[in-house]
């Protein structure tokens, strides 16, 4: 986009700021002219534009490597897009599942930024009135807060969503504020944008435990075994008597095939917590995958012992037994659970071939 076409704006009351690297001639020329800032000559490396960005309150920009880095680093970053944009942008929407802080200001014809330019322009220019009439103050921000919690609690989650989005606008720097937003969208099952707030809460706050923890879980449901595992090694790092951090590293790294890790983490995960009964499944479960059954089964029954109606704990338990060929016992079990259960015996066992469900479900009955 050439810059005559931003040059639109720079009659609005704020100070430019230029970040383009190696502008053309013509733009050159146009930066020489007016009042925008231009430092882009001291900008070697991201870093050093990354420390500039934190200095703007906004940054504009089409889709070049400057959005993304805005974007990544929570800063608001307003993003002009063109009539077909790339994959990453998504269609019919104005914000980014990436990037939280970002808007996106699309083409409505191709070539045409013109029309771009005014909804820029009137947004900006709205952004202005309310930061001269004092609108983003911090105490506003713990306001917001406060009214997206209670909306929240009402599960009104889209207006909870709004007001913790506007209190991040307002006081961008706000762990509390990010950490607040961060929750709502694992509530409302947007996780992987759940999880990239997360983890800007532990840019913000370096030792929130708790941020790393739910960053980990997000990233273990997302599949991404190795990041989970980074995170929690984390989170065990700054609180390490945390019984739910330590049974969830210890479920990632039986994933990854480091067993006996895996149940030093339980195993200190029950000295915290010994009436867990989600503690005393997943060592159960584990002690399976190690091939010691008969220790495995101890543990479900204490997870039966601490919570009867633990359907997982149960349903393990029969596996177990099915594994020793206690076909009896574990038929019990099963016929007590789902129909989806009598399904996979009824597929998995041997002594069950050749006979109906119907006809195993009778004996059971018995």
């Amino acid at each position: 986009m050439p810059l005559g076409i931003l040059s639109e704006l720079f009659d609005l009351d704020a100070a430019f700021v230029s970040l383009q690297k190696d502008p053309s001639a013509d733009d050159r020329a146009l930066l020489s002219r007016s009042e925008v800032i231009d430092l882009t000559d001291r900008l070697t490396d991201f870093t050093e534009t990354s420390a500039l960005m934190s200095c703007l309150d906004v940054v504009i920009s089409v889709d070049t490597s400057l959005a993304h880095l805005a974007g990544a680093l929570g800063r608001p970053v307003w993003t002009l897009l063109p009539y077909t944009p790339d994959y990453r942008w998504l269609l019919d929407r104005e914000d980014s599942p990436w990037y939280p802080t970002a808007l996106l200001f699309r083409q409505d014809e191709r070539h045409d930024y013109g029309r771009v330019i005014e909804r820029v322009r009137d947004r900006l220019n709205e952004r202005i009135e309310a930061w001269r009439a004092g609108a983003a103050t911090p105490g506003q921000s713990a306001d917001l807060l406060n009214l997206g919690n209670t909306l929240k609690r009402q599960g009104r989650l889209d207006d909870a969503f709004r007001a913790f989005n506007r209190a991040v606008e307002i006081d961008i720097d706000s762990p509390a504020a990010w950490k607040a937003l961060a929750q709502l969208l694992a509530d409302m099952n947007r996780r992987d944008e759940a999880a990239l707030s997360f983890r800007h809460v532990l840019k913000l706050d370096p030792d929130d435990a708790d941020a790393a923890y739910q960053a980990g879980f997000l990233s273990l449901l997302s599949g991404r075994s190795q990041d989970a595992l980074a995170l929690l090694d984390r989170s065990c790092q700054l609180r390490a008597d945390h019984a739910p951090t330590l049974q969830m590293r210890g479920s990632v790294l039986k994933m990854l095939g480091r067993l006996a890790e895996a149940e030093a983490d339980m195993a200190q995960a029950h000295a915290l917590a010994p009436e867990d009964a989600g503690i005393c499944n997943s060592m159960g479960a584990l002690l399976c995958e190690r091939g010691r059954q008969e220790q495995a089964l101890t543990w479900f029954d204490k997870a039966l012992t601490r919570r009867s109606d633990l359907t997982l704990a149960r349903y393990n338990k029969a596996q177990t037994l099915g594994r020793l060929r206690r076909f009896d016992k574990a038929f019990a079990i099963y016929a007590a659970l789902s129909c989806l259960c009598c399904i996979f015996v009824w597929k998995m066992v041997p002594e069950t071939k050749g006979r109906t469900l119907e006809q195993i479900q009778q004996t059971w009955s018995k």
